[in-house]
């Protein structure tokens, strides 16, 4: 009878994650866009067996992992887009950024 709850407890499988080391912007939401389905079609399935807790569980510690893992690459995308922002406004010259004219004490007021 034990082998038999076990086996009813296990959500339903999910491909391994395998996620490409490097990922555009778009290819993150339609990734997150697919595991959001992936999750749902399992949610409904944890409903339909005996052990619906232990089920849901592991399907949302599942989402949980892709999740961390598409949020990783997204704040390297946006460290990556900091860093080009910051190399073009050290390389553009400082002419193209006009200096504000320093406030003359000596004039009187209007």
């Amino acid at each position: 009878m034990g082998a038999t709850l076990s086996a009813c407890s296990v959500a339903p499988t999910w491909p391994d994650l395998l996620l490409p080391e490097s990922m555009t912007r778009a290819s993150i939401e339609e990734y997150r866009a697919r595991e959001e389905e992936r999750l749902q079609r399992a949610l409904r399935e944890c409903y339909q067996r005996f052990a619906v807790n232990d089920c849901r569980r592991e399907a949302l510690s599942r989402d949980r992992d892709v999740q961390h893992h598409l949020r990783a690459q997204e704040l390297h995308l946006n460290a990556l887009d900091r860093e080009e922002r910051q190399r073009k406004l050290q390389s553009s010259p400082a002419s193209t950024v006009p200096a504000a004219p320093a406030p003359n004490s000596t004039e009187p007021r209007p």
